[in-house]
């Protein structure tokens, strides 16, 4: 996955159709925000994780589902 300056709302459509699940995300979080990346290797719960690093994010995942919200 390689991502040039996509704002959230493309990334999270893009780790939808990569990895096969639904993603709702919570209204407080800023869809607009840019990222510029590229992903090898790393398995959906990893990408998580990065991003909750860089993002305001806390998320769950239940089976094909994952939901991301605001950690505040």
């Amino acid at each position: 996955l390689r991502f040039e300056s996509a704002t959230f709302e493309e990334v999270v459509k893009k780790m939808e159709r990569w990895y096969d699940v639904k993603i709702t995300v919570d209204p407080a979080i800023n869809i607009k925000e840019r990222y510029t990346m590229t992903i090898k290797t790393e398995s959906l719960r990893e990408l998580l994780q990065l991003l909750s690093k860089t993002t305001d994010m806390d998320y769950e995942i239940n089976e094909n589902h994952v939901l991301i919200k605001n950690s505040r």
